[in-house]
Formats: structure tokens, sequence, C-alpha cells
């Protein structure tokens, strides 16, 4: 019983000390991340810009890059055992917080392509509807 408390003890006592001996984000750490500008929606709802800023603390510059990419359409069956679930979802989720037009459509029941009538027929109507110019807002 006494080994038992000394051990737990030990252990408690050990945590901490292990997660202080990480590195802290440092400023320099923060400048290495890219900064992303708002994102502005084409009029046709197609397509979406924005900006992305490297900085170089050695050089003392920012370098601004421009992006343009299509609004996305997320199709993703849970069964799919190429590309995990979860990995849709951030797509997905990512998307919508930069404001990128973007839809997903998930299937429960289905793989990588899907193979009911019903749910191949859905897929078939919002891929299709995706691509046309007034219902991709």
């Amino acid at each position: 019983m006494r080994r038992l408390f000394f051990l737990i003890v030990s252990i408690s006592l050990a945590v901490p000390a292990i997660s202080q001996s990480k590195d802290p984000f440092t400023f320099e750490d923060m400048m290495k991340l890219k900064r992303v500008g708002e994102p502005e929606v084409s009029l046709d709802g197609k397509w979406v810009i924005f900006s992305v800023v490297d900085v170089d603390l050695d050089a003392n510059t920012k370098t601004p890059h421009i992006w343009i990419v299509p609004a996305t359409l997320v199709i993703h069956g849970q069964r799919d055992y190429k590309v995990d679930v979860s990995q849709a979802f951030q797509l997905f989720t990512t998307l919508q917080m930069l404001g990128v037009p973007s839809k997903m459509l998930y299937f429960s029941d289905e793989a990588q392509y899907p193979n009911k009538p019903q749910n191949s027929q859905l897929w078939s109507k919002t891929a299709n509807d995706w691509v046309d110019i007034g219902t991709m807002k």
C-alpha cells in the first residue's frame, strides 16, 4: 500500500515537470506562421480570392501571395477507408471558417462512391446543382 502511494505521488509530481519541459511558443514561432487575409467571393460565387503573407525575420521582409481557389463541394462516405471521415469534416470546417463557398454531402452508410440508388441520385443531383452558376451560393 505504501509503495502504491509513493508511486502515485511520484507520477503526479513528474507529469507537470514533463509538460513544462516542452518548448514554449516563442515570437519566432509566431513569425513562422502564415497570415491569411480576409477572403473575397467572386460575383458568380465560383471563386474565392485571399492573400497569404510570409514573414522572414532574418531578411526583415514580408512576402505577399495572392490565392484564387474554386468554391468546393466535399462529398464523403463514412465507410471510405482510403480517406478518414474526420479529414473530410476538417476540410469542410476550414473552408467554412475561411469563408470559402462550400457545401458538404455526407453519407453515413456509403464508402467512396454511393451504391444505393437513392444515395446515387442525391450524389448526382448535388454535384450537378453545384456546377450550375445559380446554385453555387
